[in-house]
């Protein structure tokens, strides 16, 4: 492993923080968006120890629909059923409208209401999902994965 020095790291698009005592790297931060080689050429990028996710809480109000921020990896639904009066046919999701290629969003139902009441889970531009105008989750606690690639999301669970 290479040692870091002062030059190093200025010239570096990370940030790092070391231990004054144990001179030991605690952390590496990345301070924008970075791309681990090329869409022609891509290489490896291996993260050892810990790592999260974003996850986002979303609880539907009387509009009935979610719209999901770019920077959310999993969306969690959150809505007690009997919060939803009156009670609608189903609830809309909206997928982010800035996705970025590879990006991944899951859409959890994590109050267990889908049996009674579908998530329908929308594009933001209204672009077709594996060929259909939405997908949803129609089981209690049920999920669906999405990927952004090629100027439209699928579904790839």
């Amino acid at each position: 492993m290479t040692d870091l020095n002062e030059k190093k790291v200025a010239e570096s698009t990370f940030l790092t923080v070391k231990d004054r005592i144990s001179q030991n790297v605690e952390l590496i931060v990345s301070p924008s968006k970075f791309q681990v080689g090329l869409s022609s050429l891509p290489a490896d990028f291996t993260v050892f120890g810990r790592t999260s996710l974003s996850i986002k809480n979303y609880t539907f109000d009387k509009s009935h629909l979610v719209q999901i921020e770019s920077y959310v990896t999993i969306a969690t639904i959150i809505t007690p059923i009997d919060s939803l009066v009156p009670r609608p046919s189903y609830l809309s999701v909206t997928l982010p409208g800035d996705p970025r290629v590879g990006q991944i969003v899951i859409v959890k139902d994590y109050s267990g209401i889908c049996g009674s009441i579908p998530i329908r889970i929308f594009d933001a531009f209204g672009v077709k999902i594996d060929g259909s105008d939405y997908q949803q989750i129609i089981t209690n606690y049920g999920n669906v994965t999405f990927s952004w690639n090629n100027g439209t999301w699928f579904t790839i669970s």
